[in-house]
């Protein structure tokens, strides 16, 4: 017997969801059906609430819910560090390792060819149209360490390698295929503490 449509198409939302399966959002599906009317329509209101209020600032990309960006607004923050990243998560990320001052470019994830993310579509291109505006003496490609990742720390590396910016990327420390949202704190700082060139860092 199949579940009622209507559940089907709950579990469905949540089967878009990161490592969630068909099984497992069938069950949230029958698990958020069984919690009290009165949750569900606080879910329902914040969710409504999040759609209404939170957007991505139009000078890094991270996720916000205030008119300006805590980060961007900052005057302690060394506006010559541009860190890039390929999700908001990842700034989270980086500030709980508190190693880290200087400011954030969010792209649209990494550049794959084989899922059509393009220079364009990932942001890259207005990453690099930010950096040649000026002012900032290096940018650090926090993209991820594995094979997309590479190719889009190595890219923007090119992409920039004529404005005199020192392009880096964090040591070695991080596993290969890391994520840097799983990273644990201390490996993230030693990493962006002991950051090498683009080009230098197969050779360290």
């Amino acid at each position: 017997m199949e579940p009622p449509k209507t559940i089907l198409d709950i579990a469905d939302f949540f089967r878009r969801l990161p490592s969630v399966g068909s099984r497992s959002a069938l069950r949230m599906a029958y698990a958020c059906l069984s919690l009290p009317r009165e949750d569900l329509e606080t879910f329902s209101h914040v969710l409504q609430d999040a759609l209404t209020k939170v957007h991505r600032c139009p000078t890094c990309g991270l996720l916000i819910d205030v008119e300006k960006c805590p980060i961007c607004s900052d005057p302690k923050r060394d506006s010559g560090l541009l860190m890039v990243v390929t999700s908001p998560k990842d700034v989270l990320a980086v500030e709980a390792c508190g190693a880290y001052s200087g400011k954030y470019f969010v792209l649209d994830g990494t550049i794959s060819l084989a899922q059509h993310r393009t220079l364009e579509s990932t942001g890259v291109s207005r990453l690099v149209a930010t950096v040649k505006k000026g002012g900032i003496r290096e940018v650090i490609c926090c993209t991820g360490n594995d094979l997309e990742g590479d190719t889009t720390a190595l890219l923007i590396g090119q992409c920039l390698r004529d404005t005199g910016v020192k392009i880096t990327r964090p040591a070695s420390g991080l596993p290969s295929g890391a994520v840097l949202e799983y990273a644990d704190p201390a490996t993230l700082s030693k990493a962006i503490q002991g950051r090498v060139k683009v080009s230098e860092d197969k050779e360290e």
